[in-house]
């Protein structure tokens, strides 16, 4: 081995550290009266940060799906089938709650569903846009804590 390569090898080992922050999600969720609502959670990020960023642990997932929806697409109200995390990959959606919130998800955003009971929501395009989703299918015991705006824990650092 050079010298050149173990620098470099011992470069990459000290730099490799354990990384936690914690990223905002916007969940649909039910609340104790049977409205669906949208609050927060924190999802913990315990990640390795080295020279190509900071990558997260691995996430346990049941699996995975892929959806298309058209301009027009306009559910019906309706709850959640599953709990899971969703990504709009390449538009936004409008979500409008049992409460009358009405509430828009980003292209890009990763929001959380969990509202398995209840009155439910209605999910339609946003600006009459197509849109391809990412469904990220999680264990049935999954817990993000009570449908509220949870604030960030104290004394932790918010996710970049």
């Amino acid at each position: 081995m050079t010298v050149f390569r173990f620098l470099l090898s011992l470069s990459l080992l000290l730099s490799v550290s354990g990384y936690i922050c914690y990223r905002p999600v916007r969940k649909i969720c039910t609340r104790e009266n049977g409205n669906s609502a949208v609050g927060t959670f924190w999802l913990e990020v315990n990640g390795t940060q080295s020279d190509i960023g900071v990558v997260s642990q691995v996430f346990p997932l049941d699996g995975m799906k892929l959806r298309y929806t058209t301009p027009d697409y306009d559910s019906p109200q309706h709850v959640a089938p599953r709990k899971q995390y969703i990504t709009n990959l390449d538009a936004s959606h409008m979500v409008i709650t049992s409460e009358g919130q009405v509430v828009i998800f980003e292209q890009g955003e990763l929001f959380y569903v969990e509202d398995l009971t209840g009155v439910g929501h209605i999910s339609r395009s946003y600006k009459n846009q197509s849109r391809h989703s990412m469904f990220l299918i999680v264990d049935p015991d999954y817990d993000t804590g009570a449908c509220i705006n949870a604030t960030q824990p104290a004394g932790s650092t918010k996710c970049p």
